[in-house]
């Protein structure tokens, strides 16, 4: 592993012992992506969801790496998914919007 964290940092070891503060999680993973299983934890932070039956979305995607083309083609889902949970914070009357 290229980087060393501390169980304070690492969120599965976070997400063990307090859960998890956010409603839902959305997470996508090119599985072409060369550092998939050097630096990826994603297969551990779905035990831990599982575990601790946090409300996540997991997907993982053939043929995409970690490219600009692969957080091109899902970041409108992610600003779609951060925008719902925004607007429960926020007054109708700053509603985010965003086109379809």
């Amino acid at each position: 592993m290229f980087f060393s964290f501390t169980k304070e940092y690492d969120t599965c070891s976070f997400m063990r012992k307090n859960g998890s503060p956010f409603a839902d999680i959305l997470i996508d993973q090119g599985l072409a992506d060369i550092f998939q299983n050097i630096e990826s934890l994603t297969d551990n932070l779905e035990k831990v969801v599982w575990e601790k039956n946090v409300a996540a979305t997991i997907r993982k995607h053939e043929g995409y790496d970690h490219s600009y083309y692969f957080i091109a083609s899902f970041i409108g889902d992610h600003i779609k998914h951060h925008a719902k949970y925004l607007n429960e914070h926020l007054n109708k009357k700053h509603k985010l919007v965003f086109p379809e």
